[in-house]
C-alpha cells in the first residue's frame, strides 16, 4: 500500500526535484526541463524502486517504478 511519506526523487545531470507518493501511488513533477530522467522511489523498507523516463516538454507521463537490483 503506497505510504503518502514515501519520497520520490527525479535526478539528470545537475537537476534533481522531489515529490511525495499519493495515496493512490500517484506522484507527479511539476516543470521538469526536458531531458532523460532517473526516478527513484524511496520507501519504508531499504529497497529503491527506480525508472527511467524521457521528459516532453507539454506531456503527462505514466510510468511504473519497479525494484531495483540492489535492494
Amino acid at each position: 500500500m503506497p505510504n503518502p511519506e514515501n519520497i520520490i526523487v527525479a535526478s539528470s545531470g545537475g537537476t534533481i526535484a522531489t515529490t511525495t507518493v499519493q495515496t493512490d501511488g500517484s506522484f507527479c513533477f511539476d516543470h521538469l526541463p526536458p531531458q532523460i530522467y532517473t526516478i527513484t522511489a524511496f520507501g519504508d523498507s531499504p529497497a529503491q524502486y527506480q525508472a527511467m523516463v524521457k521528459v516532453v516538454a507539454g506531456k503527462t507521463r505514466f510510468i511504473e517504478v519497479t525494484r531495483n537490483g540492489n535492494g
